[in-house]
């Protein structure tokens, strides 16, 4: 089991409360997000709000595996912006 995530902030005043979220995929069938999303109520002006997803990695990866997990930037409400998703790459060991 692990986890992914990324910190989230706005720079919006007094903040922006269309319910942001995070949606994760993973590149390789034997690692999944045990919830492939999560959402917060809002964020506060100027202040970083880390999200995150646990993951579930099956027994059958073998070690030194590389998986990149995309982690999408949504809203249940509008558009986010500019930043539409990161990725990122770990090596299972």
């Amino acid at each position: 089991m692990g986890e992914v995530g990324v910190t989230l902030g706005t720079d919006i005043a007094p903040g922006f409360f269309n319910y942001p979220g995070i949606r994760v995929s993973s590149d390789h069938e034997l690692v999944t997000p045990l919830v492939i999303d999560n959402f917060l109520f809002g964020l506060e002006h100027d202040t970083p709000t880390p999200l995150s997803v646990v993951l579930m990695a099956d027994e059958a990866l073998p070690l030194g595996t590389a998986v990149t997990f995309t982690i999408e930037l949504v809203s249940l409400e509008e558009a986010c912006g500019i930043a539409d998703s990161v990725t990122v790459t770990n090596i299972f060991e």
